[in-house]
């Protein structure tokens, strides 16, 4: 005889259809084990019934006392771990896990990144006589020559104030540069240099991630379509696939997004039959410096079907702190300015 439907039940309940030995859920690869050999005079009850997986099931039923090598899974050793194992299920309310039929779930690879680098830039004011004694004419005509310093500083740096302004980098404000990563997530940003070049230009302060949505029922999903919620981002994006600025390929993205946070997934082919998969176009979006976490929520509607599930996402930010010299009168009227700023390559 074996043990009873009954028993099995009992034992799979008490287990929350976690292996005792482990503590995995292994789905349906799970069975109900004699602590005490049959041969040796086991029972086939309640008491003497533990519930493994399959991989600690071989491993307990290799067991042999006279063999010393190894740390071996022998009676007494499956009591305690089953006695364990049920204490913590009672103790912390442990319920069987749900399989989902669908699941949209985060991969982790090379591509991947949620570790964002912000810098931390510390505004502090000196006082402008230390500059008063330098000959800056003699310093300017030191540095060596760059286009922007022939372009904007030679011969426009002909007084002291123009010299304090180059050191406070007002020459800076005047080209009206435009970070090209403003009010966007987008980790990279092709452009042309003054030589017409094509130039790349990296933000490490932008989060990558990669969605596979899974079919892990019994039934065919059809015209279907997945709704996209980020929620504690400032702003969320299909990652571009132009690889440099003169790519005047056209491409096809499967997540559109409507606003900052929110966006549809359409697949090319609308079926995804049993236990296949489907990975949505790479996501990148961009965090205040402070944040730790985010929510994706997501909503499948498909034919004859309507799944809507949230799952989180951990955040490691990681500030840089550098510091800025400003030249003013009278400094003591001023206070540090910080500010926090993308770190761009």
């Amino acid at each position: 005889m074996s043990f009873s439907n009954q028993i099995k039940e009992d034992i799979s309940a008490l287990a929350a259809r976690h292996c005792c030995v482990c503590h995995q859920h292994k789905g349906n690869n799970l069975e109900v084990h004699h602590i005490e050999a049959k041969a040796q005079g086991g029972e086939d009850t309640l008491e003497n019934a533990i519930l493994l997986c399959f991989d600690c099931h071989a491993d307990a039923g290799h067991y042999f006392a006279g063999h010393p090598k190894g740390l071996k899974l022998s009676p007494s050793a499956l009591k305690k771990h089953k006695n364990s194992w049920l204490e913590i299920v009672k103790e912390n309310k442990i319920n069987i896990p749900v399989l989902q039929d669908v699941s949209l779930s985060f991969s982790h690879n090379e591509r991947t990144r949620l570790n964002p680098v912000f810098i931390r830039k510390t505004t502090i004011y000196k006082d402008i006589k230390e500059l008063r004694k330098i000959d800056y004419k003699s310093i300017l005509k030191d540095l060596p020559p760059t286009p922007l310093q022939v372009q904007f500083l030679d011969p426009k740096v002909d007084s002291f104030e123009d010299f304090i302004n180059f050191i406070n980098g007002e020459h800076i404000k005047k080209l009206n540069f435009q970070n090209p990563f403003e009010n966007n997530s987008q980790p990279v940003h092709h452009s042309m240099d003054m030589y017409f070049g094509s130039t790349k230009s990296s933000n490490e302060s932008i989060c990558l991630i990669n969605l596979i949505l899974r079919n892990n029922g019994l039934k065919v999903l059809e015209d279907f379509k997945v709704y996209l919620k980020f929620e504690n981002v400032v702003c969320a994006d299909t990652v571009n696939k132009n690889t440099s600025y003169i790519d005047f390929e056209k491409y096809d993205y499967n997540v559109i997004f409507n606003n900052k946070t929110d966006a549809v997934f359409i697949p090319d082919y609308k079926v995804l039959v049993q236990k296949d998969f489907i990975e949505l176009d790479q996501i990148c979006f961009r965090t205040e410096e402070n944040v730790n976490e985010i929510k994706i929520t997501w909503h499948l509607l498909a034919r004859d079907y309507d799944q809507k599930e949230s799952f989180n996402l951990k955040i490691h930010s990681t500030i840089v702190d550098e510091e800025d010299v400003k030249y003013v009168e009278s400094p003591e009227d001023y206070e540090p300015e910080i500010i926090i700023l993308d770190k761009v390559n």
